[in-house]
């Protein structure tokens, strides 16, 4: 046991390299095998991960390390320090964070989309996200795995840990084409979704109801201990299950930062602090040093749509202090 958790901790993959005497057959073999092993080993190695989850589709959060991953516009696997925004580090081949496991991230390989075949690939945090392997399953001939929906079908896909084990769960959804609007089209929607779970090695098919409650969605909504009491306005739970978000409509449709978020802690119902944004809600997580990260666009702006803002993750501080300072003015007493 304790070899094979090294083995998927320390393993590289030099490519063309093999050792004196060593035929193409045995090389092949002994990728073959260490794959296998470290693939095995990422169930070991998953009973040690810390509280990482996914904030949204294709982003990663890592409190332990502060850090966040996520593919960029162009479908690079980047990681950022969350406390400033920093790249830390980006890989140029494309790829899709899905979950974290020790010092590994498990991605959607950019080698995905082409064929039926979903590859997923293991990257080393501690080496800058360099591969350290990867792993295929074969999805039925019609479905492909792509980063991008496209005008007739749609991919989606999520990866978790639960009780030392890997999940995944995804969904494919095939539109029908026509050329007028169709009522009835949503009922002709072709939708397919499996739960798999990593052993041994190998992806394998399981029921939905295997699969752990995260990858299948949870409720956004306190329950009655989670609740801020006493507040006015709809009361939503962070990713990570730890802060309360209280929205309320403080302005006019006409002006754009129109709702006044509000956030607590669960635990002591401490508030942390307030801002004014354009949404009543969005995917959101407070860091420990008071950094709040949520989904931010797409949307255009401007007399003709011309001020553009992409799909984007942006931070806010929360820091909050207040300190007396000197009133210049005149107030009181006055005479009677």
């Amino acid at each position: 046991m304790k070899n094979l958790h090294a083995l998927w901790l320390g393993v590289r993959f030099p490519q063309g390299k093999r050792r004196i005497g060593q035929n193409k057959g045995e090389t092949r073999i002994t990728l073959l095998l260490l794959g296998l092993l470290l693939w095995s080993g990422l169930e070991m190695v998953a009973q040690t991960t810390p509280n990482s989850f996914t904030l949204r589709p294709g982003v990663v959060v890592n409190p332990g390390e502060n850090q966040l991953y996520f593919a960029n516009p162009a479908g690079q696997v980047r990681a950022v320090d969350l406390s400033n925004g920093r790249t830390l580090w980006e890989r140029a081949q494309p790829g899709c964070p899905l979950a974290q496991f020790g010092e590994q991230l498990i991605c959607l390989s950019g080698q995905s989309g082409s064929t039926n075949t979903l590859v997923l690939e293991n990257l080393d945090l501690n080496r800058k996200g360099e591969l350290r392997g990867d792993l295929k399953y074969e999805l039925p001939a019609e479905i492909k795995a792509p980063f991008r929906n496209t005008l007739g079908s749609a991919f989606e896909i999520r990866g978790g840990n639960s009780n030392g084990r890997f999940f995944l769960y995804y969904k494919h959804i095939s539109y029908p084409r026509s050329g007028i609007d169709d009522p009835q089209a949503e009922d002709q929607e072709q939708v397919q979704e499996k739960g798999l779970v990593l052993r041994d090695g190998a992806l394998q098919e399981i029921p939905l109801s295997g699969l752990p409650k995260q990858l299948l969605g949870q409720s956004i909504l306190p329950n009655a201990n989670q609740r801020i009491p006493e507040k006015e306005g709809v009361q939503y739970l962070s990713k990570n299950r730890r802060h309360v978000l209280v929205s309320r409509r403080v302005r006019d449709n006409l002006d754009f930062n129109c709702y006044r978020w509000e956030v607590y802690q669960v635990e002591g119902k401490k508030k942390l602090g307030e801002f004014l944004t354009y949404r009543s809600f969005a995917p959101f997580y407070v860091s420990q040093q008071g950094v709040l990260v949520y989904e931010y666009g797409p949307f255009s702006r401007g007399p003709k749509a011309e001020q553009k803002t992409p799909l984007s993750l942006r931070a806010v501080d929360l820091k909050m202090w207040t300190l007396p300072i000197l009133d210049q003015k005149y107030r009181g007493p006055f005479p009677n």
